[in-house]
């Protein structure tokens, strides 16, 4: 099926689709699986940042932790 605005054939990794666009019936099952797995990943990717966002106790390190050669051990 096409969607009806210009954004061209609707796929499951088509994202160009607002939510306001298509109702789920006429979406399949595998566009809606892909649907909710990319709003889960925004979500924990939102949620990631927002909680490292004030956090002074959270390394601003995109690891979080020190390098290797930077620790020590206290043995």
């Amino acid at each position: 099926f096409q969607d009806i605005n210009a954004h061209g054939p609707l796929t499951g990794h088509n994202s160009d689709v607002e939510v306001g666009e298509i109702t789920l019936a006429d979406m399949s099952p595998d566009d809606i699986r892909a649907e909710l797995k990319r709003l889960y990943l925004q979500l924990e990717i939102f949620k990631s940042k927002t909680i490292c966002r004030d956090n002074p106790h959270i390394s601003k390190r995109r690891g979080g932790r020190k390098a290797a050669h930077r620790r020590f051990s206290l043995q």
